[in-house]
């Protein structure tokens, strides 16, 4: 679960630093946590995924959720100014 500890765990730890509504909308997944999240949807779509990699699939999903929330509330910050 290479993948779930690099983003979920990253996301976490910069979300725990109180970064600015920039720093927020300038967050990305690395190019490396890129390609497993392509690689995992690849055997997910093929019918390939084991449950393992299904549950990693999973966190890293959730994880863009709620990375995605926290930039649209960031977004508003930012425009509202």
């Amino acid at each position: 679960m290479v993948a779930e500890t690099t983003l979920l765990g990253r996301m976490i730890d910069f979300m725990a630093t109180s970064p600015s509504p920039q720093e927020i909308l300038n967050m990305k997944a690395t190019s490396r946590e890129e390609e497993r999240i392509d690689h995992l949807a690849h055997l997910s779509k093929e019918g390939r995924i084991s449950s393992v990699d299904q549950q990693e699939l999973d966190a890293i999903l959730m994880a863009q959720h709620l990375m995605i929330r926290a930039k649209a509330i960031a977004y508003g910050r930012i425009n509202s100014k």
